[in-house]
């Protein structure tokens, strides 16, 4: 943290790091988001060095943030805190989480996520529902994770809709219900606009209940329908860096071929035609 009234990242240093970023030979992502900031006189605003550090932090999510970068962001970040910023502690949150800082740590995942919630972030207390469901630097806890992630889901957050019906679904802390799982993941695709970033995750549970009749008849029709849409999400966020789809992206095509030979089985041969 700072020492309360002294900067950590003075105008002096940030301005001599962006300019070293700008004089790199880092991919044009990394300047274009410097670049935006500057004025008529291509001169920057120190005023602006958090903004600047967002962008340069998450504009290219599929990789590790350049080392040359790094200290920029952290100590913008961490300024930003010290002034009861919750959107620096989510961002310093999220980079820990995914290693994108340089180190990976839930644990600072998780301090950077509590004190966010605390300034009512919805997006940090969904973090912290996924921290307690999966365990990730702290004891499962289905009944904390439901807490951090009931808040979310009332205040239209799709993700954390999906994740409550996933405890329904499953009877983590709450009664199984398929059905009450059911009507969630619908209301959660319902929810989903164009610039929602959890399609492939929706779509895939809309699949596994017309695939598997959870909550709704069997219908593996309409689950094909859905699992190749959540496939073709799945191949866009691998793009982007995110390595957690991997797996999920795996268990998707293995459902699309299953169907297909079961849709296969009801044609007789003669109706395929060269």
């Amino acid at each position: 943290m700072t020492v309360q009234g002294k900067k950590l990242l003075d105008d002096e240093k940030a301005l001599e790091i962006l300019n070293k970023i700008m004089e790199s030979d880092l991919a044009d992502c990394y300047k274009n988001a410097i670049a935006r900031y500057a004025d008529e006189r291509g001169e920057l605003n120190p005023d602006d060095v958090f903004a600047i550090a967002s962008d340069v932090a998450f504009c290219n999510p599929a990789e590790d943030i350049p080392e040359i970068a790094r200290e920029l962001v952290t100590l913008a970040f961490l300024d930003e805190i010290s002034n009861e910023n919750p959107d620096a502690m989510l961002n310093l949150g999220s980079l820990f989480y995914t290693g994108r800082i340089g180190e990976q740590s839930y644990a600072e995942a998780v301090k950077y996520y509590k004190m966010a919630v605390e300034y009512g972030n919805m997006i940090a207390s969904e973090n912290l529902g996924y921290c307690y469901y999966y365990g990730r630097d702290v004891e499962i806890d289905y009944k904390t994770a439901y807490h951090y992630f009931i808040k979310p889901a009332l205040s239209g957050r799709l993700e954390s809709l999906y994740k409550i019906g996933d405890m329904y679904a499953k009877g983590l802390y709450v009664e199984k219900d398929e059905n009450f799982a059911f009507s969630l993941y619908e209301k959660a695709y319902q929810g989903i606009d164009e610039f929602c970033d959890v399609v492939g995750d929706i779509c895939l549970r809309m699949g596994n209940c017309f695939y598997y009749g959870t909550g709704c008849e069997r219908d593996v029709e309409a689950a094909l329908f859905f699992y190749q849409r959540s496939e073709l999400y799945y191949y866009s966020q691998l793009k982007n860096g995110d390595f957690y789809k991997k797996k999920m992206l795996e268990d998707v095509i293995k459902k699309i071929d299953e169907i297909r030979i079961e849709l296969k089985s009801e044609i007789a041969p003669e109706e395929f035609i060269d």
